[in-house]
């Protein structure tokens, strides 16, 4: 039986719903989102994660792996692993699928039936969202401003460890997500994908998991970002950002390094991510 859910309350724009026009302003980013509903399915299963996380890069071989078709482009890739943050979100899944999963940048939400959360090293997460933001959503300022607003809770969708927390700390036994450690994806994204489809109890073929993973290069990865594809050609040259683990140097070092170390110590412990400081 569907389950008929509210998306959101919140109060900071949602930057993926302008369909790649660029805001006017730094405080675009916490203006009112409109209130939505969302009828889910028992099968549905949420992709969750912090912005620039690597939801779209899973989005991506999963949609691969689902349909068993070239993932090129966000048209296709919006039919096949919708972002919930679309406007044009898709009213059923697309017929012969062999999963229906979903992105979702939300923090906790009660009623997603099946969750998959993914978690990156904040310092790699916040250096990719102040490039992204910088570049593409008018923000002004320097890096160690967008992690103290970010970490403040001031930028879209809430702080990274209120984020994380909610949905590591709120669903709890059956309900609990499984989570899946951005590294850990990036170093075995074969492993990856099998680990997600076991947990499902969804059967594969390891080849064709293979040939998902094969399928998802940077490039193409880049091609099936919403924002990206309404790009000039000249801005689409710099969308892909760093894919490697600890790839940003900058958010180790001074200010930054600092500011996320008191803030997110908690955190870091308890993700694993304290020895990367």
């Amino acid at each position: 039986m569907a389950a008929k859910i509210y998306v959101t309350e919140d109060r900071r724009l949602d930057p993926w719903r302008t369909l790649g026009r660029r805001l006017l302003s730094f405080s675009s980013l916490r203006r009112q989102l409109p209130r939505r509903t969302l009828l889910t399915q028992p099968d549905d299963v949420f992709l969750v994660s912090y912005p620039r996380s690597g939801n779209t890069w899973l989005r991506v071989m999963l949609g691969y792996w689902a349909s068993q078709k070239p993932i090129e482009d966000p048209i296709t890739l919006q039919k096949v692993t919708p972002d919930l943050h679309h406007r044009y979100f898709p009213a059923r899944p697309v017929a012969g699928l062999r999963g229906h999963f979903i992105k979702s940048h939300f923090a906790y939400q009660a009623s997603y039936p099946k969750v998959i959360y993914i978690v990156r090293d904040p310092h790699d997460v916040l250096a990719s969202y102040h490039r992204y933001a910088s570049r593409w959503l008018d923000f002004e300022g320097d890096l160690p401003r967008f992690v103290d607003e970010c970490l403040a809770g001031r930028i879209w969708p809430c702080s990274w460890q209120e984020h994380v927390d909610s949905w590591l700390r709120n669903r709890r036994g059956d309900k609990a997500p499984l989570l899946l450690k951005y590294e850990e994806l990036s170093a075995e994204p074969v492993k990856s994908l099998e680990t997600i489809l076991t947990y499902l109890k969804i059967p594969y073929q390891r080849e064709e998991v293979e040939r998902a993973v094969a399928w998802a290069t940077p490039e193409r990865v880049a091609s099936c970002s919403l924002f990206r594809y309404q790009l000039s050609e000249a801005k689409r040259q710099g969308f892909v950002t760093h894919a490697k683990p600890q790839g940003w140097e900058e958010t180790r070092s001074g200010e930054v390094r600092r500011l996320i170390q008191e803030r997110l110590k908690t955190q870091l412990q308890a993700y694993g991510y304290e020895a990367n400081t």
